[in-house]
């Protein structure tokens, strides 16, 4: 739980610091090992940028390193239908292998994710970003009852060619995935960002009332 807890701290203060103040809107969870043990909690953020009623979502992929992938709210129609095509796929092969008691595969699916930008921090703490990438979902098998899809690229920084980093996005079910989609609601992310606007705007109101 203090791993989640710090993720979540850690990934918010990547996005205010690269970003702007950012809003959590959602979590969703992996499960490695199919149940509580080692779970992961991955945050989902939304942020205003200088443009009117834009917003900028941020997604959290994975902790090691801390990375996480952007785009703009109006393009969350493309990347949730790029998760259906994951999940449906991810289904499909999972039923092939199990049926075939297949125990060790790797293959790559035959489509890409839309345009996104990914940022990480480095060992080192420095932050970097890579802009307009399009990620590969791959299936393995690591074994009879363990699948997964990983949504991969190594990516090169936009700030220094010297700098590559592999960025592995990992569902191990459906549901997962399922979880996510249900958070990209670009309806349900707008309000929640408003409630939290009129939050803080109540509670900045309240402060200079106390503090005449």
């Amino acid at each position: 739980m203090k791993k989640i807890v710090l993720f979540v701290i850690a990934l918010l203060c990547f996005v205010n610091t690269c970003f702007a103040q950012a809003v959590l809107v959602g979590e969703y969870t992996i499960r490695p090992t199919g149940g509580r043990a080692g779970e992961q909690r991955r945050a989902v953020f939304a942020t205003k940028t200088g443009e009117a009623d834009k917003l900028l979502i941020t997604v959290g992929v994975s902790t090691d390193p801390l990375a996480s992938i952007h785009f703009n709210c109006d393009k969350i129609d493309e990347i949730t239908q790029f998760l259906h095509q994951v999940r449906e796929r991810f289904a499909e092969w999972k039923d092939v292998a199990r049926r075939n008691r297949i125990t060790s595969l790797r293959r790559e699916m035959d489509f890409l994710s839309p345009p996104i930008t990914v940022a990480w921090t480095d060992n080192l703490g420095r932050r970097w970003r890579a802009y307009n990438q399009e990620l590969y979902p791959v299936f393995i098998v690591i074994d009879r009852r363990t699948m997964a899809v990983v949504v991969r690229k190594v990516v090169t920084a936009s700030e220094n060619e010297h700098i590559t980093q592999s960025i592995n996005w990992m569902f191990f079910n459906e549901s997962e995935i399922n979880n996510l989609v249900q958070i990209l609601n670009a309806d349900r992310i707008r309000t929640v960002v408003e409630a939290d606007r009129r939050s803080r705007t109540d509670r900045e109101g309240l402060i200079d009332e106390l503090f005449r």
